[in-house]
């Protein structure tokens, strides 16, 4: 690490130039660590060394400057010398020509998203202009993810040092985690995009391709069962491991402190609605609603969401045995912390009401949807506001309530399949 501790050292004193060179270098093509040089400015732009808001212009800059650099020098320079010396690393004119046609229909995004991919970050200026790309269209959105990854990557340092307090070097070992987070997010976006435009077309492709003894739905239902398993395991690892106490610890001091009498208000009600009170009403309601229109599997997955739930929550803080937050403003509960009861038994309960009252009014499924995430957004975020829960518990509970919720959503389509699929080939292995 001694060649960290001398660029740290160069980052406090020349600080600005580095930044703005270091970053333009590596966008010109040059393998530097430009990346995180601009993660570590952003982190001791936290510590007062440097001005956060100048570091993100210059890494604007320098994003911008170095792109155009590797951009004309593949134009003018890429392609004959790939045309000439290209076989020697396996590239040919049928090679060059599918480059060629992959920028002209998908240049701009690539241009965009692969700012945040080290690798692809300081290639694809050269490829688009090795290609041939409109200059206009590659400055557009070459500028726009430069801002996008200058902005992302400063404040994931600056936010380094508050949230870091091991130092730049715990810093340092996250390096791209978080612009690698937000790429992650916006392809996530894209594809929720895509298969709401093409859902029909997605839908068929899909079953199309699925084995025939896996539906569509009972395929996602068990993708989400997993998802929820193992979301909660890594949970519980760090839980049992004692690693999540220092950003438990910390993000619980941040939300309070933005503790106001009205704030109080709002999240006593958001964990009003996250009760016990509360959720025997919810469900008896539904319940008795759901019998009487004739739904009476409706009706016993409503109860059993409650009921499993609660077990499945006073199950696994027997197993934990972990303590309540100790905080000045923290309630005074006997009962343990991990999982968080309120947002395990609010996700299997709310979720199976909005998802079954989305069955019976299709046109409500969106405001449905958006009410529910608010919802359970809401309880999760009073429990830590008001000092009952950790962050871990809170995650802990979505996951646990998750993997309720798919389990009886699940049970209630009768998509058996896959289990019917296996019961015979044991059958005839063993007859």
């Amino acid at each position: 690490m001694h060649w960290l501790n001398l660029a740290v050292g160069y980052l406090i004193k020349y600080g600005y130039p580095i930044v703005l060179v270091g970053v333009m270098i590596e966008d010109a093509g040059i393998p530097v660590p430009g990346e995180t040089t601009l993660l570590v400015a952003g982190f001791l732009a936290f510590q007062g060394h440097l001005n956060v808001f100048v570091v993100i212009v210059l890494g604007v800059v320098g994003a911008i400057l170095g792109d155009n650099i590797g951009y004309v020098l593949g134009k003018k320079l890429g392609r004959p010398f790939l045309e000439r010396y290209g076989r020697f690393v396996f590239i040919n004119d049928h090679k060059l020509a599918l480059v060629e046609r992959f920028f002209a229909r998908h240049g701009d995004k690539t241009v965009f998203f692969a700012r945040f991919v080290s690798g692809l970050r300081e290639l694809t200026a050269w490829f688009a202009g090795i290609s041939r790309m409109h200059w206009r269209t590659f400055f557009t959105y070459n500028a726009s993810g430069a801002v996008a990854w200058a902005v992302v990557i400063t404040m994931t340092g600056y936010a380094g040092g508050y949230f870091l307090k091991g130092g730049w070097r715990l810093l340092v070992a996250w390096v791209g985690r978080g612009s690698m987070l937000v790429l992650g997010f916006a392809v996530l976006i894209a594809l929720i995009v895509v298969a709401i435009r093409y859902s029909h077309r997605v839908r068929e492709e899909i079953e199309e391709h699925l084995p025939k003894v896996l539906g569509l739905r009972e395929l996602v239902l068990l993708s989400s069962e997993m998802l929820s398993v193992a979301l909660f395991l890594k949970i519980a690892q760090d839980v049992t491991a004692h690693e999540s106490f220092h950003i438990d610890r910390t993000v619980s001091l941040f939300v309070h402190s933005y503790a106001a009498p009205w704030l109080t208000h709002v999240m006593h009600g958001f964990t009003t609605m996250g009760s016990w009170m509360v959720i025997v009403v919810v469900i008896s309601t539904l319940a008795i609603w759901f019998w009487i229109k004739a739904q009476k599997r409706m009706a016993v997955a409503m109860v059993l969401a409650g009921v499993v739930s609660s077990l499945l929550d006073l199950i696994l803080k027997l197993s934990f045995h972990r303590l309540r937050p100790a905080f000045s403003w923290s309630p005074v509960l006997h009962s343990y912390s991990f999982p968080s009861g309120h947002t395990t038994t609010a996700t299997a309960v709310y979720g199976a009401a909005a998802y079954f009252l989305a069955r019976r009014y299709p046109r409500l499924r969106w405001p449905l949807g958006i009410i529910t995430t608010i919802l359970l957004l809401g309880i999760g975020l009073s429990r830590i506001y008001l000092g009952a829960h950790w962050a871990t518990d809170v995650i802990g509970g979505f996951a646990a309530g998750g993997l309720t919720l798919f389990a009886l959503i699940y049970w209630y389509n009768k998509d058996y399949r896959v289990f019917s699929f296996i019961k015979t080939k044991l059958r005839k292995k063993h007859p």
